[in-house]
């Protein structure tokens, strides 16, 4: 789809489709369209169409008329939905043109429409990994995913640690949540260096479960259906980079992700096991199925490494978070209110709806383990602040923002007008639009 806009008067244009907004309640200046609208009663609330046939009255052949509600409730999610809408219903049209007679907001429009095609690419590179069935997105294949993203750009290194290298850094968080399965795990690092050297990095870490059958501590068979999704969180970590130097941050980025698959086996880690991170702290695993964090210690512990100045980590975490906020907003949890601040910030500019839970320091309490340094659940109650707990207990003092985007980041239904049923992608362009704020 090519969308451009240039200066003009708009109904002297020649194409397909005319698309125009109207507000609610507002009349159209032209007498032929306004009757059109009036007996269509078209009263332009948000997402209202009307196409309508010029025959000749006007250049365009056909005129696609879309509603934007009331003016003082519009905002940019109004816009989305009914830019969707358009979209969708002159979906056969091979481009679209945009026409100002103002000639002052041309520039600005333009990088408008360049910043949002990068956004909608790097969200259809995340949608595609996370709709692809497991069979086909076995740790290995996030790997080449990886090297693939990398691949022409020099911007962009990528490294790749396997079981033996793993073993001699000593992740058993990662080692023990990959034993029951017959494909081994990968750390993968990508980096991302401006031209001209920043003193600021930015660590950006995935969770990357492929499949999550939640190990001995199976999952009800339902469960499972869309375990497929596990790996957002690593997905959001590629389409980010996949776009990353088109973006040009002026900032250093590190993207860091866990390829693992989780399944039951005669090798798999056991309840009562114990585990130990890369900085040698030990986890009592009870419930195999709050394995993400396991796997996010030793990723969070690597990304530590590196010095960032702050972390942001994505994961498909805790079915608590969608208890609490539902299957449309992200759980976000910081050490840091500023780095906190400043991903919602992102979060609303992107679209992309998000929300501040805190890190009750009273619920580690319920982390403590007889016979390790941690369990990894806590309490009957508050699942998804005791595992940003147990994630925060691996970033040391580094500012470091956890987002638990286990609800939005797959739709089980059509949401909206432009988040349809399956991979939503969500996350990528905050990202996007985080990095952009340096």
């Amino acid at each position: 789809m090519e969308i451009s806009i240039k200066k003009g008067k708009i109904f002297e244009q020649i194409c397909d489709v005319l698309i125009f907004y109207m507000f609610q309640g507002s009349e159209h200046s032209n007498d032929f369209i306004s009757t059109v609208l009036k007996e269509e009663k078209f009263k332009g609330k948000l997402c209202q169409t009307v196409f309508v046939r010029t025959d000749g009255r006007m250049s365009a052949k056909r005129v696609l008329v879309v509603g934007l509600g009331k003016e003082k409730e519009f905002d940019l999610q109004s816009l989305r939905r009914a830019s969707a809408v358009a979209f969708l219903s002159a979906n056969k049209t091979q481009s679209f043109v945009l026409v100002t007679d103002d000639g002052r907001i041309l520039r600005h429009a333009q990088q408008g429409i360049e910043r949002g095609e990068i956004g909608a690419r790097a969200t259809i590179f995340t949608r595609d990994l996370v709709n692809t069935p497991a069979q086909d997105m076995r740790p290995i294949n996030l790997v080449e995913s990886a090297k693939s993203v990398a691949k022409g750009k020099g911007e962009i290194r990528v490294r790749v640690f396997d079981q033996t290298q793993l073993e001699k850094m000593g992740a058993g968080g990662i080692l023990g949540i990959a034993k029951g399965s017959d494909d081994p795990p990968f750390l993968v690092h990508l980096t991302y260096c401006p031209k001209k050297k920043s003193k600021k990095k930015i660590a950006i870490v995935g969770k990357g479960i492929t499949f999550d059958s939640g190990g001995l501590s199976l999952k009800p068979a339902a469960s499972m259906f869309t375990m497929k999704i596990d790996m957002a969180g690593a997905a959001d970590v590629l389409g980010l980079f996949s776009v990353i130097d088109e973006i040009v941050p002026v900032v250093e980025v590190h993207g860091i992700f866990a390829a693992v698959e989780h399944m039951p086996s005669g090798c798999a880690v056991r309840p009562g096991d114990i585990l130990r991170a890369m900085n040698g702290k030990t986890m009592e695993i009870l419930n195999t199925d709050a394995e993400g964090r396991v796997i996010l210690a030793d990723s969070l512990l690597y990304a530590v490494k590196q010095k960032p100045d702050m972390i942001i980590d994505l994961a498909t975490l805790t079915g608590a978070c969608v208890v609490a906020l539902g299957d449309e907003i992200s759980g976000v949890m910081s050490n840091d209110p500023k780095l906190a601040n400043r991903v919602l910030v992102a979060a609303a500019g992107a679209g992309e709806k998000m929300w501040e839970l805190p890190l009750e320091k009273n619920y580690k309490q319920f982390l403590k383990s007889d016979v390790a340094d941690l369990k990894n659940i806590g309490g009957k109650y508050g699942d998804v602040i005791s595992a940003g707990l147990f994630l925060e207990e691996f970033v040391n003092k580094t500012p470091w923002a956890h987002l638990d985007i286990a609800g939005p980041c797959f739709a089980e239904r059509d949401l909206d007008e432009y988040t349809k049923k399956g991979a939503t992608g969500h996350g990528v362009r905050t990202l996007i639009e985080f990095l952009r704020g340096f």
